[in-house]
């Protein structure tokens, strides 16, 4: 999903679990900044980390052309999600169940209809 809101082709992007391990490029950076972007993670996601989101983030934040930091909650927003300690998962749920979060909640879309 960050891949394709690189061609400025969308109005927003929703990405579950971002996966890119390494640093974005600069230039990747630069063709993000004003496409607004909600990505959810589980802090416990087994496939991918969640510094893999956090990472994004800041790369966003710190790029030296950013979005005014006051806009930031329209345009960037990162939902953590918390495990329940209790209940025992199978391999790969938390990775899933990010995008079932925000598949799920009509926030996101509410947001989406939002945008201009």
């Amino acid at each position: 999903a960050v891949e394709l809101a690189t061609t400025r082709q969308f109005n927003g992007v929703v990405c579950a679990s971002y996966g890119f391990t390494g640093i974005l490029p600069k230039e990747a950076v630069r063709r993000l900044q004003g496409i607004p972007l909600w990505i959810f993670h589980s802090e416990a996601d087994d496939v991918y980390p969640i510094r893999c989101s956090t990472s994004i983030v800041n790369s966003l934040l710190e790029y030296e052309g950013a979005t005014d930091i006051f806009d930031i909650g329209k345009n960037l927003k990162l939902t953590k999600l918390i495990p329940d300690k209790a209940a025992k998962s199978e391999p790969g749920f938390e990775h899933v169940r990010a995008a079932l979060v925000a598949s799920a909640s009509n926030e996101v879309y509410s947001w989406l209809l939002s945008l201009p």
